[in-house]
């Protein structure tokens, strides 16, 4: 999520780095070393004067022979690791769904699992939008699956089945009093 050019350029930055690395080693790039590469391109930038920060940050997901990954990099440099997660605006509605449900995923199939993902966004979605296929692209990476975006008919039998009933909807989270985050702020372990 951010400025479409930054997420160009990082996305191209990592090709180039994937290239280099299969090159070198004859394997794929391990999905934790990628992510620590975008954290540390992302610290070069701020460490430095004449430079801008990045403004996007990037989800990270795939597979290897250590399991799923799915990596949050922010234009700070911190990256963090989930098992679900969501980004952008209005992206807490759909963590909170996704926090409410993940313990579930492992014993789901592809179909709930892309049906948890479109939950997740719809709880997202503001002023009453659907999720139809002009506005939503579904994609899938797992063990023996490469990365692989659904096409518009294959995408279409999904949106077409989903319905968002009311009680699947999360209540939105409530915003906490400005004096506690200040509080939290200026507590230090001595």
């Amino acid at each position: 999520a951010g400025l479409v050019a930054d997420g160009r350029m990082l996305a191209r930055f990592l090709r180039t780095e994937c290239m280099n690395y299969r090159y070198m080693h004859d394997s794929d790039n391990p999905l934790p070393l990628i992510a620590e590469i975008v954290g540390e391109k992302y610290q070069r930038h701020i460490q430095f004067a004449g430079k801008r920060p990045f403004g996007v940050g990037l989800l990270i997901a795939g597979y290897d022979s250590t399991g799923p990954h799915l990596y949050h990099t922010v234009p700070s440099g911190d990256v963090f690791d989930f098992k679900a997660t969501a980004m952008g605006l209005r992206s807490q509605a759909a963590r909170t769904y996704l926090e409410k449900h993940f313990e579930s995923f492992p014993d789901c199939g592809l179909d709930e699992l892309i049906m948890h993902a479109l939950k997740a966004l719809a709880a997202a979605t503001s002023g009453g939008a659907e999720l139809n296929i002009k506005n939503t692209t579904i994609a899938i990476v797992g063990k023996g699956t490469p990365f692989m975006v659904l096409t518009e008919e294959a995408a279409r039998k999904y949106l077409d089945g989903f319905k968002m009933r009311p009680e699947d909807i999360p209540p939105a989270p409530e915003a906490e009093e400005e004096e506690t985050l200040q509080e939290r702020s200026l507590d230090v372990e001595e």
